[in-house]
């Protein structure tokens, strides 16, 4: 016999690492355990991205080397659309990929 129930009767627990709350998804809402509900249809919350200007920096940057961005991706062991992402300011914001970029183009981003 299953023991799983159907699955608008089940609930998937995980954990949250970073706040270690316990939160509870169901099929229509989420239930963390201060109780708060939070319905399908609220808003994501937006990551930050890198922005036009530190992308426009990184670029300029690799252009004044002659590098082109095939060979920074395989300097940082990255791909080439990574590198296309953070020039067109469309990654998000992460200042240890920023400062590993910055470095290897011998350069200092300002953000």
């Amino acid at each position: 016999m299953n023991n799983f129930s159907p699955i608008s009767e089940r609930i998937i627990k995980y954990k949250v690492l970073e706040d270690k709350k316990e939160i509870k998804l169901s099929n229509s809402s989420i239930s963390s355990v201060s109780g708060k509900k939070i319905k399908d249809t609220d808003e994501i919350p937006q990551v930050e991205k890198v922005g036009l200007e530190i992308g426009k920096q990184i670029m300029q940057a690799r252009l004044d080397k002659k590098i082109k961005q095939s060979d920074l991706a395989k300097q940082l062991n990255v791909t080439s659309d990574f590198i296309r992402d953070y020039e067109n300011g469309l990654a998000p914001l992460n200042k240890i990929i920023l400062n590993n970029i910055a470095k290897k183009l011998g350069i200092k981003i300002l953000y």
